[in-house]
């Protein structure tokens, strides 16, 4: 029961996880390899970790023997995390296009990147600051 209450504390973290790894492996096996192939996906699996993040049934406490925060400033913050990202990946897609780096990575580095900050604004200690 209290594992289980854990892992729906870091729910986003760990959607936006096993997601960008789906991701990767739709971009590799298509044929095209374009920012396209990734970019409406990605835009999607980021949507969703802001609608999980936004709907999380928990209160404010700690996750993963004190490792963990989970309150209103962390989701204040990883809100506007996600955000941004989403901003960024429709500001960025016709530079990227123009500059000839229009690759399928893009985006799912973007993803990755993003999960790495809500790591690091939930992190309450320096070891879990170095994992996100």
């Amino acid at each position: 029961m209290i594992a289980d209450l854990e892992l729906t504390r870091a729910l986003p973290e760990l959607f936006l996880a096993v997601a960008s790894m789906g991701l990767l492996m739709l971009g590799v096996f298509h044929k095209k390899g374009t920012a396209d192939t990734t970019l409406w996906p990605s835009v999607g699996v980021l949507t969703l970790a802001l609608f999980l993040l936004w709907f999380q049934t928990e209160s404010a406490g700690l996750a993963f023997n004190g490792l963990f925060v989970t309150d209103g400033f962390a989701t204040f913050m990883k809100s506007l995390v996600l955000i941004g990202a989403i901003g960024a990946m429709f500001l960025s897609l016709r530079y990227v296009a123009e500059q000839g780096m229009d690759r399928f990575e893009f985006p799912v580095l973007l993803v990755l990147s993003s999960l790495g900050m809500l790591m690091m604004i939930s992190a309450s200690n320096l070891m879990s600051l170095y994992v996100g």
